[in-house]
């Protein structure tokens, strides 16, 4: 039996619950209780695998936005260099 499970126990006796009684008491709650846990350990494992999706995201983002700013950078060039010729001839 755990620590929570006879603090649970003691306190219904220290009620006047029987021992009986007192012991499915403390089994269904720490039962509940290990539900709940599974249940937000399996939410935190789901919440790591978003993360994981979201920084793939984000590097591909970075990755596009490079190419984005080289791109723009080139038409500047070739744009400034049209309109030197233009203005030069």
């Amino acid at each position: 039996m755990s620590t929570l499970e006879t603090e649970v126990v003691e306190a219904f006796q220290s009620l006047g619950v029987t021992p009986e009684v007192a012991m499915r008491a403390a089994a269904v709650l720490y039962r509940r209780e290990g539900d709940r846990l599974r249940e937000t350990e399996a939410s935190i494992a789901g919440m790591k695998g978003d993360l994981g999706d979201i920084r793939q995201d984000v590097a591909a983002l970075k990755t596009d936005s490079t190419l984005l700013k080289w791109m723009v950078g080139f038409a500047l060039i070739m744009l400034v260099t049209l309109l030197g010729k233009a203005l030069i001839s």
